[in-house]
């Protein structure tokens, strides 16, 4: 698959992920080539549509647009994979963060 056939694919998995959980509509082929409007677009899925399948999403387009990830990025990042690995092995997450 070529790389704006996947950053298509992505933007429209994350566009019907968005309008379910936030109402939100974005410009699914704008995103697939603009990568600044990718880095916004991540930002407020991060903002107001938390959750793993929204994560993997703007982790593949991170890749994808080879954005560069900063250090808050990251510790986001690292926060929400240890929620996904508390909730699977039915642990409480804020009892691990805090044991860490």
């Amino acid at each position: 698959m070529s790389n704006y056939n996947e950053r298509l694919a992505i933007a429209a998995r994350l566009h019907s992920l968005l309008r379910s959980k936030t109402g939100r509509i974005t410009d699914t082929a704008w995103l697939a080539i603009n990568a600044d409007y990718a880095a916004e677009i991540i930002r407020f899925t991060r903002a107001r549509a938390v959750g793993p399948d929204t994560e993997e999403l703007s982790i593949r387009i991170h890749i994808n647009f080879d954005l560069t990830i900063n250090y808050q990025d990251l510790a986001y990042i690292l926060l929400i994979n240890n929620c996904i690995i508390c909730l699977i092995a039915k642990l409480d997450p804020l009892k691990t963060i805090q044991a860490a």
